[in-house]
């Protein structure tokens, strides 16, 4: 799906195949992995460090704004070792979508050429639950419109 095929409001199933990923980090109450996708753009003024940091605490708020699940519990992880990346599939809510003309500098390559903000519609009711994800890189999203009946 692209960006005519996004619409605020929409519901749509977003999944992700898991990948092995290393744990390289932790800071109080979370764990860094090295993100099996994307590379650092080297002409980019802020580049990505090619690391992306998880909550500890699988009750924790901040998963309410990451699509993304961490396997096994990220509270049984130690620095250098094994860990799968994925996001189980689910429906969501699209509360924006922005195309990029040119694609989006944002410290990645490839560059994201589509940005859809979204909320698990198990959060609907929270404002500030919700994650971005960026479409035109090389994480393995699998996205899909859903009927609003059959979410």
């Amino acid at each position: 799906m692209r960006e005519g095929s996004f619409a605020p409001g929409m519901m749509i199933r977003i999944s992700a195949e898991p990948a092995d990923a290393r744990v390289v980090g932790t800071r109080p109450g979370r764990i860094v992995v090295d993100w099996p996708w994307n590379r650092s753009d080297p002409g980019s003024p802020h580049p990505w460090p090619g690391t992306v940091e998880f909550p500890v605490d699988p009750t924790a708020y901040a998963w309410r704004n990451t699509p993304w699940r961490v396997e096994p519990e990220p509270e049984t992880l130690e620095v250098g070792g094994s860990c799968m990346i994925g996001i189980p599939p689910f429906v969501a809510r699209v509360r924006a979508v922005i195309g990029y003309d040119p694609v989006f500098e944002y410290g990645i390559l490839p560059r994201p050429e589509l940005v859809v903000g979204a909320v698990d519609v198990a959060y609907e009711g929270d404002d500030e639950a919700g994650f971005t994800i960026y479409l035109g890189t090389e994480e393995p999203l699998e996205v899909e419109a859903v009927p609003e009946r059959n979410h």
